[in-house]
């Protein structure tokens, strides 16, 4: 990971003309193995949650930036799915310094 982001950062400071130091990415990276069905629908869950906790709306589908609205219209979630805190994601520790 570490050198994705080293060659990102320089391949895209060099296109954009830039030649000062300059800091992209957050200070931490860890990975986590997805261990089975579950343990990826808590992470899919938190990735469409996310704009609701951190108060940025009211329910999911509110949010225009999201994947949620496609799987809203596939059927992987209802309207109402979200309008509270989902039980999978009380389990979840995904973000640093919370």
């Amino acid at each position: 990971m570490h050198s994705v982001k080293r060659n990102f950062t320089l391949n895209w400071k060099q296109a954009a003309g830039i030649s000062r130091p300059l800091k992209l990415w957050q200070k931490g990276f860890w990975d986590h193995v997805l261990r089975d069905e579950q343990d990826y629908a808590n992470h899919f869950h938190y990735i469409h949650y996310n704009p609701v906790k951190h108060g940025y709306v009211l329910k999911p589908e509110a949010w225009p930036h999201s994947s949620f609205h496609d799987y809203l219209s596939k059927g992987w979630y209802q309207i109402g799915w979200g309008h509270r805190e989902p039980d999978d994601l009380v389990r979840l520790d995904l973000e640093w310094g919370e």
